[in-house]
Protein backbone atom coordinates (compact mmCIF):
# COMPACT_ATOMS: atom_id res chain seq x y z
CA UNK A 1 0.00 0.00 0.00
CA UNK A 2 1.31 3.39 -0.54
CA UNK A 3 0.94 6.01 1.82
CA UNK A 4 -0.61 9.36 0.49
CA UNK A 5 -2.01 12.88 1.74
CA UNK A 6 -5.19 13.69 1.21
CA UNK A 7 -6.00 17.79 0.58
CA UNK A 8 -9.56 18.85 0.96
CA UNK A 9 -11.20 20.56 -1.62
CA UNK A 10 -12.54 22.97 1.68
CA UNK A 11 -10.81 25.51 3.33
CA UNK A 12 -9.93 24.98 6.91
CA UNK A 13 -12.38 25.81 9.60
CA UNK A 14 -10.70 28.97 11.50
CA UNK A 15 -9.15 28.81 15.10
CA UNK A 16 -10.98 31.89 15.86
CA UNK A 17 -14.77 31.79 14.39
CA UNK A 18 -15.61 30.04 17.57
CA UNK A 19 -14.86 32.86 19.85
CA UNK A 20 -17.87 35.11 20.74
CA UNK A 21 -16.45 38.60 20.84
CA UNK A 22 -17.13 40.88 23.84
CA UNK A 23 -21.16 41.42 24.10
CA UNK A 24 -20.22 44.72 26.03
CA UNK A 25 -18.75 46.33 23.06
CA UNK A 26 -20.43 46.88 19.63
CA UNK A 27 -19.36 47.22 16.04
CA UNK A 28 -18.98 50.26 14.64
CA UNK A 29 -20.39 52.41 14.19
CA UNK A 30 -22.80 51.38 17.21
CA UNK A 31 -19.53 51.51 19.63
CA UNK A 32 -20.60 55.20 20.66
CA UNK A 33 -22.71 56.06 22.92
CA UNK A 34 -26.31 55.06 21.46
CA UNK A 35 -29.78 53.64 21.99
CA UNK A 36 -30.77 50.96 19.59
CA UNK A 37 -34.54 50.83 19.45
CA UNK A 38 -36.94 47.88 17.67
CA UNK A 39 -39.06 50.09 15.79
CA UNK A 40 -38.02 53.23 14.31
CA UNK A 41 -41.13 55.17 15.47
CA UNK A 42 -39.62 54.53 19.13
CA UNK A 43 -36.50 56.21 17.91
CA UNK A 44 -38.03 59.01 16.66
CA UNK A 45 -40.31 60.05 19.37
CA UNK A 46 -36.81 60.22 21.38
CA UNK A 47 -35.44 61.72 18.88
CA UNK A 48 -38.15 64.51 19.04
CA UNK A 49 -37.39 65.03 22.40
CA UNK A 50 -33.89 65.22 22.35
CA UNK A 51 -33.79 67.98 19.99
CA UNK A 52 -36.11 70.09 21.95
CA UNK A 53 -39.86 70.35 20.10
CA UNK A 54 -42.50 70.91 22.34
CA UNK A 55 -46.41 70.70 22.30
CA UNK A 56 -47.71 72.48 19.60
CA UNK A 57 -44.58 72.67 17.19
CA UNK A 58 -45.58 71.93 13.48
CA UNK A 59 -43.55 69.27 11.71
CA UNK A 60 -43.84 69.25 7.87
CA UNK A 61 -43.75 65.93 6.56
CA UNK A 62 -44.65 63.77 3.35
CA UNK A 63 -48.20 63.47 2.50
CA UNK A 64 -46.75 60.26 1.19
CA UNK A 65 -45.79 58.36 4.23
CA UNK A 66 -46.30 55.71 6.13
CA UNK A 67 -48.06 56.15 9.54
CA UNK A 68 -46.21 55.07 11.91
CA UNK A 69 -44.09 58.62 11.79
CA UNK A 70 -47.11 60.55 12.00
CA UNK A 71 -48.21 58.11 15.23
CA UNK A 72 -44.97 59.20 16.63
CA UNK A 73 -45.10 63.19 16.13
CA UNK A 74 -48.94 63.18 17.24
CA UNK A 75 -47.95 61.03 20.82
CA UNK A 76 -45.31 63.81 21.14
CA UNK A 77 -47.75 66.50 20.99
CA UNK A 78 -46.66 67.72 17.59
CA UNK A 79 -48.88 69.18 14.79
CA UNK A 80 -48.03 67.98 11.29
CA UNK A 81 -48.78 69.65 8.02
CA UNK A 82 -48.37 67.29 4.86
CA UNK A 83 -46.25 68.53 1.75
CA UNK A 84 -46.06 67.22 -1.93
CA UNK A 85 -43.44 65.51 -3.31
CA UNK A 86 -42.50 65.89 -7.14
CA UNK A 87 -42.87 62.57 -8.64
CA UNK A 88 -38.68 61.49 -7.98
CA UNK A 89 -39.92 61.53 -4.02
CA UNK A 90 -38.22 64.47 -2.88
CA UNK A 91 -40.11 67.40 -1.53
CA UNK A 92 -41.70 69.77 -3.68
CA UNK A 93 -40.05 73.52 -3.18
CA UNK A 94 -42.78 75.87 -3.88
CA UNK A 95 -45.49 73.87 -2.07
CA UNK A 96 -42.96 73.96 1.05
CA UNK A 97 -42.37 77.67 0.84
CA UNK A 98 -46.22 77.81 1.09
CA UNK A 99 -46.93 75.78 4.24
CA UNK A 100 -43.98 77.48 6.23
CA UNK A 101 -44.94 79.79 8.94
CA UNK A 102 -43.21 80.63 11.99
CA UNK A 103 -45.19 77.70 14.16
CA UNK A 104 -43.14 74.72 11.82
CA UNK A 105 -40.06 73.74 13.71
CA UNK A 106 -39.27 70.52 11.68
CA UNK A 107 -39.01 68.75 8.53
CA UNK A 108 -39.48 65.27 8.25
CA UNK A 109 -37.69 64.16 5.34
CA UNK A 110 -38.19 59.91 4.24
CA UNK A 111 -35.90 58.37 2.40
CA UNK A 112 -37.93 56.18 0.39
CA UNK A 113 -36.41 52.98 -0.75
CA UNK A 114 -33.31 53.66 0.64
CA UNK A 115 -32.54 56.03 -1.66
CA UNK A 116 -31.31 58.94 0.29
CA UNK A 117 -33.00 62.63 -0.21
CA UNK A 118 -30.74 65.15 -0.59
CA UNK A 119 -30.66 66.96 3.23
CA UNK A 120 -28.16 69.35 2.98
CA UNK A 121 -30.62 71.59 0.38
CA UNK A 122 -33.35 70.95 3.01
CA UNK A 123 -31.88 72.14 5.90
Amino acid sequence: MTAYTRLSLWPPYPLRSGRRRDPARSPFPLDRDCLLYARARQGLWHGVQAVGLAKGDVVLAPAYHQGAEIEAFVQAGLSCRYYETNPLLAPDAENLNGLVTHEVRALHIIHYWGFPQDSMRWR
